[in-house]
């Protein structure tokens, strides 16, 4: 009956409205739409209410309310002249209609009577009605669709680019992050706390099945997540690179620069004996300076310590990467063969630094590329005018790659002004590199999102391990201190390095050992009981980062915002220790405390 109402009422005002129309009485016409559509209205929400405990009903009207929703405030920022708040209306919409249809097709995947399907699937519908989980979905939702026309629109094409990539990626990590956290510890606390637990393993379900359902049901809601984000980063991506650049240079570099997946090589000495040399001469002078440490002069090399031959390294390095005034230093390039696949230029990247004080920043630099002089593509001087401290990029002609597949870099510092400049030189760890294309953009973000896919899954089994034992709170701060410490890993094993003294990882552990006890017992005599309690936090904090996944090793939104390749190795770690080693771990951990705990008995 009420289906019969709603397409009579629809014909009518139509039907009406168009006879009105058709004999010239348009106003009238407008009018009788008007109000047949608020009645039409008015019996849609009627019907909805009626019959809304039907599943597809209610799914229509969260549907149609939605709908209603975005276009309401999107006309609202229309009529306020806020346009790109519109897009951004429509593209957080688009994102939550996705998201919707992707719990339509999980709750179908989980539809088979299995006992970890029934769990999962129970977790997600839970999960869609805790603010615990919905408030950051939001978040993300409204984050990723803002972001793009809050950046400003002044700036260089390329850098807003890389800056909507660089923060959308860390708030889409963040957010599902500290959800996973809190969900799945809340999810399992709560059922302890409020006894409904007893309903589960009461029935046939095994404790193993229950805590791989629950951590099946969050993998499952953030890979739709992350599908979620990854399309809407996508998209709106591809939307500002649809937007006017700054010139030419700043479109070629968004094309060839940003949104392509490139691999850097290292330069090496055009000779391959020239390091040895430069080796066995510093060596030489160190021994002269320092008998004790390495040894008489004339001693054969290998008769070094390996930690103090890895120092005459280190400088060594640093030498090669230093040109001092009026000289040449040559670079070169090699496996360059797969550039010239791709009909794009090669692109010279390098971050020059001067030993001296320049008066204005700036500093004048020679470039040879396979013994071409490379000259300014504006000015057509052979003497570039560069940013002291700064990344710059050259773009080379892939056709200027030698037959053996590489490129020879020679670079000058000239004088100027007819004065000295000082030493030039660069950073041995990206100073001077070469960029080439290998893959593409699309491929690349699928990688990323993949790897923080595998840390997701291990913070959700962080967080049900945590919660089997621990309260809410507790095992909350617990799972926090682990992702941050995993997240911070590199930072705090760089600083702990440097925050007391500590044996060198070269020596073997029975003189690891010694030492601590004779440092000790030194630092007892002289009264500096302070230090050594901070060779006890020191050593307290070595041991926690070694039992905490390191996270800054499987970090990939450096690489894909600024178009570099992140490689398929990082992906296979990240699976491998994150998603495998280090999941199975604490999962395993976490059903050997379940198991033993009394939570649900049968009496008879």
């Amino acid at each position: 009956m009420w289906l019969v109402v709603l397409i009579a009422l629809v014909g009518l005002t139509e039907g009406v409205g168009w006879l009105l129309a058709a004999q010239g009485s348009g106003s009238v016409a407008g009018i009788i739409r008007s109000l047949g559509r608020l009645l039409v209205d008015g019996w849609l929400i009627y019907g909805l209410i009626l019959w809304r405990h039907v599943p597809w009903v209610r799914r229509f009207g969260v549907l149609l309310l939605g709908t209603a929703a975005a276009g309401m405030l999107a006309l609202l920022f229309r009529a306020m002249g806020w346009y790109e708040m519109v897009i951004a209306t429509a593209g957080a919409y688009a994102m939550g209609l996705l998201f919707y249809a992707g719990l339509w097709l999980i709750r179908a995947i989980l539809s088979p009577g299995v006992a970890v399907f029934a769990v999962a699937r129970t977790l997600i519908d839970e999960a869609i009605r805790m603010k615990i989980a919905l408030v950051p979905i939001i978040k993300m939702l409204i984050l990723i669709a803002v972001l793009p026309f809050v950046i400003d629109t002044e700036d260089f094409l390329k850098y807003r680019i890389t800056s909507f990539l660089t923060w959308s990626l860390i708030a889409t990590s963040a957010l599902l992050s500290l959800m996973t956290i809190f969900l799945a510890v809340a999810t399992i606390t709560k059922e302890q706390t409020q006894r409904q637990i007893f309903l589960t393993l009461t029935k046939p379900i095994t404790r193993a099945e229950y805590l791989i359902g629950k951590w099946f049901g969050i993998t499952l809601l953030n890979l739709l997540l992350l599908g979620v984000a990854g399309t809407g980063i996508y998209t709106f991506t591809k939307m500002l690179e649809s937007q006017p650049a700054r010139d030419t240079i700043d479109r070629l570099a968004v094309s060839n620069q940003v949104l392509v997946a490139r691999q850097a090589v290292e330069p090496v000495p055009p000779d391959p004996d020239a390091l040895m040399r430069m080796y066995e001469t510093q060596l030489e002078q160190l021994r002269n300076e320092n008998p004790e440490r390495f040894g008489e002069p004339g001693d054969p090399l290998d008769q070094v310590k390996p930690a103090d031959a890895a120092e005459v390294e280190t400088q060594v390095v640093i030498r090669w990467y230093t040109i001092a005034n009026e000289t040449w230093e040559s670079y070169r390039f090699n496996g360059l063969d797969q550039a010239k696949l791709y009909n794009q230029s090669v692109q010279l990247r390098f971050k020059p630094k001067l030993a001296g004080v320049t008066p204005d920043g700036f500093l004048l630099m020679g470039v040879r590329i396979n013994g071409r002089i490379y000259r300014d593509p504006v000015t057509g001087n052979p003497l570039l005018k560069l940013a002291e401290n700064n990344f710059h990029v050259l773009d080379i002609d892939p056709h200027d790659i030698d037959s053996a597949g590489g490129l020879t870099i020679d670079i000058f510092n000239p004088s100027r002004e007819g004065r000295s400049q000082p030493s030039l030189n660069f950073n041995p760890k990206d100073g001077v590199e070469v960029l080439y294309r290998v893959g593409d953009f699309e491929a690349n973000l699928a990688r990323t999102l993949a790897v923080l896919w595998m840390k997701l899954m291990f913070l959700a089994m962080l967080g049900l391990a945590a919660g089997t034992y621990l309260s809410f709170p507790v095992a909350t701060l617990v799972c926090l201190l682990v992702f941050f410490t995993a997240a911070g890993s590199s930072y705090l094993t760089e600083s702990l390095q440097y925050y007391a003294a500590f044996p060198k990882d070269s020596l073997p552990l029975p003189h690891k050992i010694a030492w601590l006890i004779g440092k000790v017992g030194a630092l007892s005599e002289e009264g500096k009981y302070y230090d050594i309690l901070k060779m006890f936090i020191k050593m307290i904090g070595t041991g926690f980062m070694l039992i905490a996944p390191s996270f800054g090793e499987y970090n990939p939104t450096p690489l894909v915002s600024d178009g570099r390749l992140v490689p398929g190795q990082m992906l296979a770690n990240a699976a491998l220790w994150s998603g495998l080693f280090w999941t199975g771990g604490v999962g395993f951990l976490g059903w050997l405390i379940f198991r033993s705990r009394e939570l649900a008995r049968v009496t008879v």
